[in-house]
């Protein structure tokens, strides 16, 4: 009897071997915060017999709640599909017809060909495109960095001015002192991409600046929502105490 169930442990064993041959490589992400996504998934151990059955998609609701993640609504907007490289290597190209707002993704990958199946999670972190913080501060024009930023600039002082060599909302933005204002908020800002602007050194993450600037500014949000950002606003910018009302890791937990 302990010998027929170890064989049948053992082929157990061999079968999980030769069903999970196939594997996923890292997801490689191409784009940033606010635009299509676009990126790539390897896929390791494939024959080219293997991609004739092969199909890949979001998990399903069950395995997300089993894995403790939220289905979030972003993760709909998110396309998979097998496709081929210059190099003839073919590869899961992931995509979405609309930008990405939502600056951290975490979701389960479903593979399934005709030998097996596989479920793996991915995490991406979207940073803003082209975020440059030193760039930002050299676009400010010198009487923006001396006028406070929470007083509108008279009619008459901005006459004979054509608009166009008014410098835009998004790219004007001082950068602010823990005690000073930040804004107006332009079109194309985030709380991701203010908070990791403002933040005072590496001791704060950008997920405590985010929720602090939240917390300070509730005004500011649309709903209390991090990503709904109400443009225009202007910012007041929070007190070290309040920078660290909560640890780095509980910040990240309440982000994500």
């Amino acid at each position: 009897m302990l010998r027929n169930r170890a064989v049948a442990f053992l082929l157990c064993c061999l079968a999980s071997r030769v069903a999970f041959a196939l594997g996923l490589g890292p997801l490689e992400a191409t784009s940033a915060l606010n635009e299509p996504f676009k990126g790539r998934i390897e896929v390791l151990g494939a024959k080219a017999e293997d991609f004739d059955a092969l199909t890949v998609a979001l998990a399903g609701e069950d395995q997300f709640h089993r894995a403790g993640i939220e289905r979030v609504p972003a993760l709909f907007q998110l396309r998979f599909s097998v496709a081929d490289s210059p190099e003839g290597k073919d590869y899961i190209a992931v995509t979405s017809k609309d930008p990405i707002r939502e600056p951290f993704l975490n979701f389960l990958l479903e593979m399934n060909w005709a030998n097996g199946r596989l479920v793996r999670e991915y995490t991406v972190l979207l940073d803003p495109p082209l975020y440059d913080p030193n760039r930002r501060m050299a676009a400010a024009p010198a009487a923006a960095r001396n006028t406070p930023t929470s007083v509108a600039r008279p009619a008459s002082a901005a006459a004979g001015t054509p608009r166009a060599a008014l410098p835009a909302a998004s790219s004007a933005l001082p950068r602010a002192g823990a005690s000073g204002d930040l804004g107006p908020v332009g079109a194309g800002d985030t709380l991701w991409s203010l908070a990791r602007s403002v933040r005072p050194d590496d001791s704060v993450s950008i997920q405590q600046m985010m929720l602090a600037i939240l917390r300070q500014n509730p005004e500011a949000f649309s709903n209390g929502n991090v990503n709904m950002l109400r443009r225009g606003a202007v910012l007041h910018m929070p007190d070290n105490a309040a920078m660290h009302a909560i640890s780095a890791q509980e910040a990240a937990a309440e982000i994500r």
